[in-house]
């Protein structure tokens, strides 16, 4: 079975968070051990994230989340994120390409142990996003090279 996850990519720091337009699905096998190894990295970090969304300090604040629909899961970035109780909410920021049960805008709530990846801006550079990291190498040079320029380390 193979995973399906949307791209976060250069919009990303034009607009702060809002739809990428240029986002896409790039297809991973459910076991792959570089993929999970980025799921727990963000997992073991999202105290930290959240303290500095909390802060006020970063911008473009945003989580991973998967929706499965049937035998089909697709990750999708919720924008406009909040926080309170162990629940983050947003909205849908990716167009779906494999599930039916969600939308482009759609409303969505998420326990925090339930995300896989995060990401914020600061000083014009994306943090985490570690999910995006481990498909660099399936994207094509030009478009790896942009994002690599964008992240933070």
């Amino acid at each position: 079975m193979k995973r399906a996850l949307a791209i976060f990519l250069l919009s990303v720091l034009v607009a702060a968070c809002s739809r990428p337009s240029d986002d896409h699905v790039v297809t991973v096998e459910k076991d792959d051990p570089a993929m999970n190894a980025a799921f727990a990295k963000a997992r073991s970090e999202t105290d930290s994230f959240l303290s500095l969304m909390n802060s006020g300090t970063v911008s473009g604040c945003s989580v991973k989340v998967g929706i499965s629909d049937g035998h089909q899961t697709e990750y999708f970035w919720l924008g406009d994120l909040t926080y309170a109780d162990g629940v983050f909410s947003g909205t849908i920021d990716n167009d779906p390409e494999l599930v039916k049960n969600v939308k482009l805008g759609q409303k969505y709530h998420v326990k925090k142990e339930e995300i896989y990846d995060w990401l914020y801006l600061q000083d014009g550079k994306m943090h985490g996003n570690y999910t995006a990291r481990v498909l660099l190498p399936k994207m094509p040079k030009e478009e790896a090279d942009k994002i690599r320029a964008m992240m933070a380390d």
